[in-house]
């Protein structure tokens, strides 16, 4: 769940194809590379332009001529290759240079994925025009190629008799190692202005108690506005505390007043947990609190039990999802929101109102 507001992609798409040549004419591709080892790469595309910070998707096909190559040359392990996107800007000759999400196909088939053949099946690889650091591809006209590097491995997986996979040593001269590089196309990165995100977040915790346990659930939504750079999407980080009269808690003092500060674990142990977010309410789950039988109710008549529950609103690229880290760089903070309630002791005989 990532707020990008919307989302450019540019979708390199192919139709029917064989290795020597194209069945039908797209109007945007690479045109096969110089081959390495007999190895060589075709890029192909629907659409010649992008915008800035968007998704560029790439169908590729790779075609392989023994008889251009070493002979002993017969394997390859395409994920342990990588891919690159290099662009250089028409203008000024600046150069940008993008990774791909996934190293190549894989499959379960022995020896399918992994046996050089005259043809191979060609895969999709997907590239972000932002960098997980903030980093755009700026507008302009670009001459772009894509790059495949692979160091070569000295073994083959694949499966056994009871279907599990397994590594085979191969001698390191059959298996196929180097760099090559597509031909040469233009694409076209495209202006594209900050997009307002509205998050209804929340405004209080309210606690329900059941004759046998508490919980928390977030209420009281108030919507705000804002405005995210283009690739960019909304991160928020949770953060539960709880607080006995007005300290943070603390085992030791916890132990002196004859309560186990284990029974404060399922919010002590929450930590910072993070989400992405969408256009409208904000939607955490619940927060489960210490149970009626894990506190005695002297202890929460004779101290003021609070929670704090404080949410901080990051700008963060999409690509980063939940995985992002608020001291990266190109992450930046928004807003933030905290929330104090009060633990009351539990009420015998309540309903339980939460369903």
């Amino acid at each position: 769940m990532i707020v990008a507001c919307s989302s450019a992609v540019l979708l390199l798409l192919a139709t029917e194809f064989t290795p020597d040549a194209p069945a039908t004419t797209r109007a945007f591709e690479s045109g096969w590379g110089e081959p390495h080892n007999g190895l060589s790469i075709l890029a192909a595309a629907s659409s010649d332009t992008a915008s800035v910070g968007g998704t560029v998707r790439f169908e590729i096909f790779p075609r392989f001529l023994p008889l251009e190559g070493d002979g002993r040359v017969r394997d390859i392990d395409p994920s342990d290759g990588s891919w690159t996107l290099d662009l250089t800007r028409v203008d000024d000759g600046g150069s940008f240079a993008r990774r791909a999400n996934s190293h190549g196909p894989y499959s379960d088939r022995p020896g399918a994925a992994f046996l050089l053949a005259a043809t191979l099946p060609p895969w999709t690889e997907t590239f972000h025009l932002l960098t997980g650091d903030g980093e755009q591809v700026p507008a302009g006209d670009y001459v772009a190629r894509l790059v495949y590097e692979n160091e070569g491995t000295c073994f083959r997986r694949v499966l056994d008799e009871d279907g599990c996979e397994e590594s085979i040593p191969v001698p390191p001269e059959t298996m196929w190692a180097g760099r090559i590089v597509t031909g040469e196309f233009a694409l076209h990165v495209l202006p594209r202005d900050p997009e307002e995100c509205v998050i209804g977040l929340p405004t209080r915790l309210a606690i329900t108690t059941s004759p046998n346990r508490r919980w928390g659930r977030f209420a009281g939504h108030e919507p705000r506005s804002y405005l995210m750079r283009p690739g960019f999407g909304a991160m928020l980080e949770l953060e539960c505390r709880v607080f006995v009269d007005g300290s943070p808690i603390d085992a030791r003092s916890l132990r002196e007043s004859g309560v186990d500060p284990n029974r404060f674990r399922c919010l002590s142990n929450a930590g910072q947990s993070r989400m992405t977010a969408r256009h409208g309410t904000l939607a955490f789950a619940d927060i489960s609190f210490p149970d009626c039988s894990d506190l005695p109710e002297e202890f929460l008549a004779e101290h003021a039990v609070e929670i704090e529950a404080h949410i901080v609103v990051f700008e963060a690229p999409s690509s980063l999802g939940r995985g992002f880290r608020p001291d990266r760089p190109g992450v930046r903070r928004l807003d933030e929101v905290r929330i104090v309630t009060s633990l009351a002791p539990c009420v015998p005989g309540q309903p339980d109102t939460s369903r």
